[in-house]
């Protein structure tokens, strides 16, 4: 799956994932975690490329994002 980020929003995912190093970072949604990734390098750019265990995780992810109320 592939995010992509306004400036803004890649300047904050990078300050997060940098103090994330090593460490499980969430995807939030909507109040829910829809993954908590391990961090093996500051993310500082986009488009983003998420990776998923299975398909089927992949699928539910982007069905999530697409029928989120979040802006």
């Amino acid at each position: 799956m592939t995010l992509d980020l306004n400036d803004t929003d890649t300047e904050t995912l990078s300050a997060a994932s940098s103090k994330a190093l090593d460490k499980n970072l969430a995807i939030v949604l909507d109040g829910r975690v829809l993954s908590a990734p391990l961090v093996k390098d500051t993310l500082t750019s986009s488009p983003l490329t998420l990776m998923f265990t299975t398909a089927s995780e992949a699928k539910q992810a982007a069905a999530d994002l697409r029928t989120s109320t979040t802006p």
